[in-house]
């Protein structure tokens, strides 16, 4: 058990547990690894947090009810930095240039401001690989990222201004920033992540789905694209349907937009998004009678999903030629 001057303020067992319900303060030196994620803590990090902790490595105090403001420093080994689902307030620290640090998650608080500018810079946190803040209230724009993300989680902030156009980090594997106020286009520069497997972006972005993205080996790790719910318009691209076109595509959401048009035959020929699993066009402006995409054999093999409720779409209901299929909604 832990002593109870080794803590500040003084413990207070928590029922069942033989850890307390503080953060542990005072002079740890050789402590490289501190885990007490859901263990009821309360309380503030300790003020002198760097220097208390010198050679701490992780630090995960994931789903607590700690308090109060971020550290304005971070103890020079760390690696591992998740202080995601407490009550943290006040703004992100521009000042947390750090050279060691892959992994940072600070989802779930209530932190205010803006996502530091600085945080793009080439010789500002180099090795980040992970960023996660959503759910929080930050605001103002996305600015440029760390150059070595893989991964990166706005959602659920009150983001706004359009995303950048280019300079984003070229080994990018997700990005979710749906549940803001981002407006402007698509980001085309987005064809030339090669990693990129998963887009989620629902805010009131106008424009076009960019066509380039069907063009061959663009996007060739792309298996979930999410763009509901924005103020996208145009039709539904025919050169989607190539045998080259967005190949690993799994998950395919394009509800809750202005997409006009019919459904692209082109879809439904051999080989096309033959690994399609989910297809949602719900509240959308595509019209017409339902192509043989929903009874291709080649086209819907796969086929697991298919949202097409509040559409003008009209005709008999095909034969589905999916035996795997669970869910179909075609309702006005």
């Amino acid at each position: 058990m832990v002593q109870s001057q080794s803590l500040c303020p003084p413990a207070t067992l928590h029922s069942g547990s033989s850890i307390t319900n503080s953060m542990p303060c005072g002079l740890w030196p050789n402590l490289q690894r501190l885990q007490l994620s859901r263990s009821s803590l309360i309380g503030s990090l300790p003020a002198n947090f760097t220097d208390s902790f010198p050679q701490l490595q992780h630090l995960d105090t994931g789903v607590n009810q700690l308090t109060g403001p971020l550290p304005p420093t971070l103890p020079p080994h760390m690696t591992y930095l998740d202080l995601g689902g407490n009550n943290f307030t006040g703004s992100l620290p521009s000042v947390w240039s750090h050279n060691n640090l892959t992994l940072l998650t600070v989802m779930v608080n209530n932190l205010t401001g803006t996502i530091p500018s600085i945080w793009g810079h080439p010789y500002i946190m180099p090795n980040l690989q992970h960023l996660y803040l959503a759910a929080n209230r930050l605001v103002g724009p996305l600015p440029k990222l760390p150059s070595q993300l893989t991964a990166v989680l706005t959602s659920d902030n009150q983001l706004t201004g359009t995303l950048p156009a280019s300079d984003w980090p070229s080994q990018l594997e997700l990005i979710e920033m749906d549940g803001n106020r981002h407006n402007g286009s698509v980001p085309a520069e987005l064809a030339s992540l090669p990693n990129l497997q998963a887009l989620a972006d629902h805010n009131m972005l106008t424009g076009t789905v960019p066509e380039g993205w069907s063009e061959p080996d663009t996007l060739p790790s792309l298996y979930s694209l999410t763009l509901s719910g924005n103020l996208l318009s145009g039709t539904l691209h025919n050169s989607w349907g190539n045998r080259t076109a967005l190949v690993p595509l799994e998950y395919l959401d394009l509800s809750g937009n202005n997409i006009s048009g019919t459904l692209p035959e082109s879809w439904a020929a051999q080989g096309a998004l033959s690994k399609l699993r989910s297809l949602d066009l719900q509240a959308t402006a595509i019209h017409g009678t339902l192509p043989t995409l929903c009874s291709s054999p080649s086209a819907s093999l796969h086929l697991e999903y298919l949202e097409l409720s509040s559409t003008g779409l009209h005709g008999s209901v095909p034969a589905f030629n999916n035996r795997i299929l669970t869910f179909v909604d075609m309702s006005a």
